[in-house]
């Protein structure tokens, strides 16, 4: 049976997340698709349309379009199937309008921007099924009134390279799997999460927050951020009691939370703070440093409460940077999820794929998985992956957490072997085998432990990061999984595990 290889997880993993998902990866982008994007002399490449008194000329470098009417440009040279990234600037305004991109002009099949009344920057990513797509910027006013207009600036579309150039806490749209980096520029690897909800209802716009304490301000959200753009809040204070809060959130009574945020000094006075939720219920210290850093603290709730930071104990005047605030129920935090007026909810990531596509022996294997988990608790069960057959009846599977290879057949567990639990945060070399009475499991290159009287289940999937339950998941990271369609030996076992 010959080895079977891949150009990428998507040829081989069926993949689904059915929200959009922050994690920190290398991100690039193509040179620029678009033609005369900024408009500085006139309307090249930009055909214009629309009903009567409609035009379209340059104003201050911006494209004009009065009452209603639109320009359309062909982009062309994009690579199908892949994620691509559009922005466009509106500066100013006295009507409505819209964006759209689509397979034809003035069509928005994949991506249609809600009707804009104010000067803003619309971003949006898409996956185009063709080498192009037409790009239309439309004005909404009302026919024949020609003096609606809206101006449109600094139209961009770029192919997302992954995994080359920075790195950046990247939010990948619904469906695109998220292969993660540590700080130092190390892959992880494929990032699986259960459901999470961000219970802060603005986590970026700390205008929208109260700032508490003579001499307190939150004067600008215009530092760079982690996620590249431009939207971290600078806190000031001159000294004296301060406090930053967002408006009351409920929660509920006794159960488990975890709050945390972006921080960065911005260079003066102490950098010793205090991050809390329901007053100190839920609180840790921490101190900023001239790098982003994210800090969290997990505790029982009270009932309701604000998310807060606060000085640690000096009353110096400092100044702070600070952008991305959580609160999520659950014993450890999750990737970050954005909100912008309501709490907002990340959905699971769910990756699998049918045995028969990679040569699955019913008779015997071994599987080898590099993996991390977030979890510090057993009680809970957090699999790298799972073998079933459709139920809950046939299966086998490694809880990552407990260093534990189990499997059940008809129903009953006939196949159990349990290690020390491996440190969370932490990779980890897993391999385990399937036999009957004859299946092991190693960590670490651990001592191997036996199963001498086991059967095999028959199953058809593999699910990567959960098992077919969906109620397992890992949260973590899966760096690689390596299928064997024999047992291999016990020193084998041992050797790819060091």
């Amino acid at each position: 049976m010959g080895t079977k290889n891949f150009s990428n997880a998507n040829d081989l993993i069926t993949f689904s997340r059915a929200s959009g998902g922050t994690a920190l990866r290398k991100v690039a982008y193509s040179p620029e698709l678009v033609t005369n994007g900024t408009f500085d002399t006139d309307l090249t490449g930009w055909p214009s349309g629309g009903s009567d008194g409609a035009s379209a000329s340059v104003v201050g470098a911006s494209a004009r379009l009065v009452g209603n009417s639109y320009i359309s440009q062909a982009i062309s040279g994009l690579t199908a199937g892949q994620l691509h990234t559009m922005t466009v600037d509106i500066p100013e305004t006295n009507s409505q309008g819209s964006v759209r991109i689509g397979t034809a002009v003035n069509v928005g099949d994949l991506y249609d921007s809600p009707t804009q009344t104010s000067a803003t920057t619309l971003t949006t990513t898409f996956v185009p099924s063709g080498t192009s797509v037409f790009v239309t910027l439309k004005a909404e006013g009302t026919i024949g009134n020609t003096s609606l207009y809206m101006d449109f600036d600094n139209v961009s579309v770029k192919e997302v390279l992954f995994d080359q150039g920075d790195l950046t806490l990247f939010n990948h749209p619904a469906g695109i799997p998220r292969i993660e980096y540590d700080a130092d520029g190390n892959v992880l690897g494929l990032l699986v999460e259960e459901s999470r909800t961000n219970l802060v209802t603005y986590s970026e716009d700390f205008s929208q927050w109260s700032a508490v304490g003579a001499g307190t301000s939150i004067v600008s959200l215009s530092e760079l951020d982690p996620a590249g753009s431009s939207n971290a809040a600078l806190i000031k204070n001159t000294g004296g009691a301060y406090s930053i809060a967002s408006s009351n959130i409920t929660t509920s009574l006794g159960d488990t939370y975890t709050v945390s945020f972006w921080v960065k000094s911005a260079g003066l006075g102490n950098d010793s703070f205090r991050l809390y939720f329901d007053g100190s219920v839920i609180s840790g210290n921490f101190t900023a440093t001239s790098e982003w850093q994210r800090f969290s603290f997990t505790g029982t709730s009270d009932g309701s409460g604000s998310v807060a930071v606060t000085r640690n104990t000096s009353n110096d005047p400092f100044d702070l940077y600070i952008w991305g605030a959580q609160l999520e129920a659950g014993a450890f935090p999750t990737s970050y999820i954005p909100t912008a007026g309501a709490t907002a909810t990340r959905s699971a990531d769910v990756a699998s794929i049918p045995v028969a596509d990679f040569g699955y022996n019913q008779s015997e294997g071994s599987v080898v998985v590099e993996g991390s988990h977030f979890e510090t608790s057993i009680t809970d069960a957090h699999a790298a992956f799972g073998f079933d057959d459709g139920t809950s009846n046939n299966r086998m599977w490694f809880y990552h957490n407990k260093g534990q290879w189990i499997g059940s057949t008809a129903g009953s567990t006939t196949l159990n072997v349990d290690l020390p639990d491996p440190t969370k945060y932490s990779l980890h070399r897993s391999a385990m085998c399937y036999k009957e009475n004859d299946s092991a499991l190693t960590i670490d290159a651990s001592s191997v432990t036996v199963d001498s009287a086991c059967t095999v289940p028959s199953v058809d999937t593999l699910h990567i990061g959960n098992t077919g339950t969906a109620s397992t998941p890992l949260n973590g990271h899966i760096k690689s999984i390596n299928y064997y369609p024999r047992r291999l030996t016990n020193a084998q076992l041992q050797e790819l595990t060091t």
